[in-house]
């Protein structure tokens, strides 16, 4: 009896996808099926996908008769979703052999738990570093909400990495609005309502490139608000809809969520008064002020802004980006010569 549905959103990159699909056949657990779903690419991605299907049957093939985008062709294939366990993988990522055999085996360890999440390696092929979030967390079992709080206060788990077990509820009604944050508010949907499990076994490559989905929508605003902050407050709106949770909880979740969203927005606001975008700068101070009530946040960007300016603008600039670096170094982690050679192989296989 098949258990798990692997779920691949796609649109135009035959290659990696073929990449994506073998590495979950190869799977040491084996009672799965890989549903592709094609966003109508006019390249070979059908003839790929058909190619693989007639060699093994687990691959499934769909294709839209028009290109509906990502965010629908995901929620679509997450709403198809028969079996008691999911994974979502983007077409460009990756996972290890091991990882549906170890989530399994979690979960009938912690029958309780809904949503294991395995270490996900954030490879960055384009500066080439490596981070791996889900090490900085200290626990290997949470409860409800106990696990959502540590996804606002460490940083959530990438869905990459995570086999969810199927829960109506946490994926009834999931948000567009929520943009390419879907996969965050569908895994904080999980942590408010259920225990999480927790490994640091790596177990997924997110592979960060020149055209990954996320990389492309930071380069084209990479200082603009509004793909920030009413994602914070839409997040908030869609916990407080989950019917079955505490109004305690729901209340203390709230102010974790609107306490992370005010720290977000002002570190944007920094970021934008060093390059000297002083318009979006004020805006970030007029958005902490009006929306989170975070006063204290907006007048020192009020103050920081006119700084852009000559000739104080260079030590500005020169102080948010060392403070940005010295972030970046704490996050980056660098691996073991081991793990880079079995992150080199798993990337190299086509065929």
């Amino acid at each position: 009896m098949v258990q798990i549905t692997t779920v691949i959103p796609t649109y135009r990159r035959p290659k990696l996808l073929k990449r994506a699909i073998l590495s979950v056949l190869r799977q040491s657990y084996k009672d799965l099926e890989v549903h592709v779903y094609d966003n109508a690419s006019d390249d070979t991605t059908e003839q790929v996908v058909a190619d693989l299907a007639s060699a093994d049957s687990r691959v499934k093939y769909h294709r839209h008769p028009e290109n509906i985008g990502l965010l629908r062709n995901c929620i679509h294939g997450i709403e198809q979703v028969e079996t008691p366990y999911f994974h979502v993988l983007c077409d460009d990522d990756l996972i290890f052999p091991h990882f549906y055999e170890l989530a399994v085996k979690t979960f009938d360890r912690r029958p309780k738990a809904m949503l294991f999440a395995g270490a996900t390696i954030r490879l960055n092929v384009i500066r080439h570093t490596a981070e791996i979030p889900l090490r900085r967390w200290k626990l290997e079992y949470y409860q409800a909400p106990e696990g959502l709080c540590e996804i606002l206060h460490r940083g959530h788990p990438d869905w990459t990495g995570i086999l969810f077990r199927r829960s109506p509820e946490a994926i009834s009604s999931l948000d567009l609005a929520m943009g390419n944050w879907l996969d965050v508010d569908l895994t904080c949907r999980y942590a408010a309502l259920y225990p999480l499990a927790i490994s640091n076994i790596s177990c997924a490559i997110l592979v960060q490139h020149e055209s990954a989905f996320s990389i492309i929508a930071e380069e084209a605003e990479p200082y603009a608000l509004s793909s920030i902050w009413p994602k914070w407050l839409q997040l908030v709106e869609n916990i407080d809809q989950l019917p079955s949770m505490k109004k305690e909880d729901r209340d203390r979740v709230r102010r974790l969520i609107l306490r992370q969203g005010a720290r977000h927005v002002f570190f944007r606001g920094c970021k934008a008064a060093a390059v000297g975008d002083i318009r979006a700068a004020e805006n970030a101070a007029s958005v902490l002020a009006s929306c989170f009530g975070s006063h204290l946040r907006a007048h020192l960007l009020d103050m920081l802004a006119p700084l852009s300016r000559p000739p104080v603008s260079f030590a500005v600039k020169s102080t948010v980006y060392a403070l940005r670096r010295l972030r970046t170094r704490s996050r980056e982690t660098i691996l073991p010569s081991d793990e880079w050679q079995r992150c080199s192989a798993l990337m190299a296989q086509v065929d």
